[in-house]
């Protein structure tokens, strides 16, 4: 697709008997990954409606990992939601600087109240290689044009720093809970949170 391309994407795309066509668009670049620009990825995969052929479209991480995926139903933060390990890939030898980042949890529950935990290599490296490994899952970018209206409570999660030297400012919240409630795990095992945030379910 010359649209992917543009964009700085490589697309697999497969025509089925049927009629219906599904495109996979690829992050190579993992510092595109992390960019904080939100991007509609139906229109990058010249899926955004006006035609009469049935269209999928998935968006993986640079591990293949799957982040996205719209056809019947739609998949915001696929890698967040699903219950599995964190897949440890390393990170890139382009990726040698700092990891630094600030995390804020926030919940329209009252008891739960605003936290904020450091994640740092130099003071606390146990966390920092959690998310490091997790990190295609924890800090997925999003799609520009959910539809998704969220709905109440759940927590919101903040994120703002940098991982490996490379910047990061991004948000996860009602419609991207699968993010946000992973945040909440991560941060909950590695014994970061206290009161209801560590013993809510």
């Amino acid at each position: 697709l010359e649209s992917a391309a543009r964009a700085g994407y490589r697309a697999d795309v497969t025509v089925y008997p049927i009629g219906a066509i599904a495109t996979v668009l690829h992050f190579d670049d993992e510092r595109k990954f992390f960019a904080p620009q939100r991007t509609d990825w139906l229109h990058v995969a010249d899926a955004a409606g006006g035609s009469t052929i049935r269209r999928f479209v998935a968006v993986a991480a640079p591990d293949d990992t799957r982040i996205f995926s719209a056809g019947y139903g739609v998949c915001y933060d696929c890698a967040s939601a699903h219950q599995g390990p964190a897949p440890g890939t390393p990170l890139p030898a382009t990726m040698t600087g700092s990891t630094h980042l600030t995390v804020q949890l926030s919940s329209t529950f009252p008891e739960r109240p605003t936290t904020r935990v450091v994640v740092d290599c130099t003071t606390n490296p146990s966390l920092c290689e959690r998310v490091i490994a997790d990190r295609y899952a924890l800090l997925q970018p999003q799609v520009s044009d959910t539809g998704c209206a969220g709905g109440p409570g759940g927590a919101t999660v903040r994120i703002n720093g940098t991982l490996a030297g490379v910047p990061i400012d991004t948000e996860y919240g009602n419609c991207t809970g699968g993010a946000a409630g992973r945040w909440v795990k991560t941060l909950r095992a590695a014994g970061e949170l206290s009161g209801r945030w560590q013993t809510d379910k």
